[in-house]
């Protein structure tokens, strides 16, 4: 839990970040200004968004678990249920091609 909560941190920090670069190229492109790259905090974006998915879908099942197996089954809802899996599935799909080969 505390590890998602920085991931998640960081991650918007990184986003804030992208859009502030964009700001400063946008005013740097009204005063005719040469633009700034800001390439590495965009590649930086693409890089972590992977990473910062998985912690988030991780911390999500983490705290779904519990009510799932522990909780009154009356109070389930299976439609947000099957929504979660679903999603979580996809993500699993589109991760293992982008896990794929990585060094641990």
């Amino acid at each position: 839990e505390e590890y998602s909560g920085q991931v998640m941190v960081l991650n918007q920090r990184l986003l804030e970040a992208a859009e502030q670069a964009q700001v400063v190229n946008s005013r740097e492109k009204l005063f005719d200004f040469p633009q700034t790259s800001f390439d590495e905090i965009e590649s930086m974006v693409q890089v972590f968004k992977p990473y910062a998915d998985l912690w988030s879908i991780a911390s999500e099942f983490q705290k779904s678990f519990p009510n799932w197996m522990y909780g009154p089954f009356n109070t389930l809802d299976a439609e947000q249920i099957d929504s979660n899996v679903n999603t979580w599935w996809k993500f699993a799909w589109r991760a293992e091609k982008t896990f794929d080969g990585k060094a641990e």
